[in-house]
């Protein structure tokens, strides 16, 4: 059994960035969801991709044929949103830029929580800053494996390669260190040696961006 829903009092739009691509004067989401295909198989073969769908200002990226069932009320707008390959990395790049600005800042404040007595806080925030440096790393090996225009030449690929190395060099005195239970030693190793790969990497991505 199908449960029809409810007419609507006005056109009901399809948006594909910015320009309207299709209007209904009913709510026929069998007819919906084919445009949607129809859609998203153009943006395909322009070799771009879905970065995001909103009904009515909902994100139902990924979910669109559920939603359209399982929502009965009138729909009035309809959003898609499409990138190219390109514009992916570069807002990939700029969020990295913002990420390891925040990094920067927090190493400061973490090394001086093994400056005293060392607590769990302090390992939680260790810990996050692992991951936080995890996540940066597969970034920019996902940017350099694009090879995108500013962040794909062989220099930055190198700067990349390099902080990677000092990276793990440093997680493994920092395990040394707690292994020894040279706490000290760890809040050094955070401060002047993470602390300078990072600012390096961060200052590095800036200036390609202001070029």
């Amino acid at each position: 059994m199908t449960i029809e829903p409810k007419g609507v009092d006005k056109l009901m739009l399809i948006v594909h960035n910015g320009t309207v691509y299709k209007q209904f004067e009913s709510d026929d989401r069998e007819q919906i969801m084919n445009e949607l295909n129809a859609i998203v198989n153009d943006v395909y073969q322009q070799g771009k991709v879905i970065k995001l769908i909103t009904i009515d200002g909902v994100d139902v990226t990924g979910s669109v044929e559920s939603f359209l069932v399982s929502n009965l009320n009138p729909i009035q707008n309809i959003e898609v949103h499409s990138v190219t390959p390109d514009e992916i990395i570069d807002s990939l790049y700029a969020d990295i830029v913002d990420y390891l600005g925040k990094v920067s800042k927090a190493i400061e404040t973490i090394s001086d929580m093994f400056y005293g007595d060392v607590n769990m806080d302090a390992w939680n925030q260790l810990s996050q800053l692992s991951e936080a440096l995890g996540f940066t790393i597969e970034a920019l090996q996902t940017i350099i494996a694009h090879g995108q225009h500013h962040a794909g030449q062989p220099s930055f690929a190198n700067e990349v390669t390099v902080f990677i190395d000092a990276v793990k060099t440093h997680v493994a005195e920092i395990n040394q260190a707690i292994e020894d239970q040279d706490f000290v030693l760890v809040g050094d190793v955070i401060r002047y040696e993470l602390g300078q790969s990072v600012s390096r990497m961060l200052n590095s991505m800036v200036s390609r961006v202001e070029q």
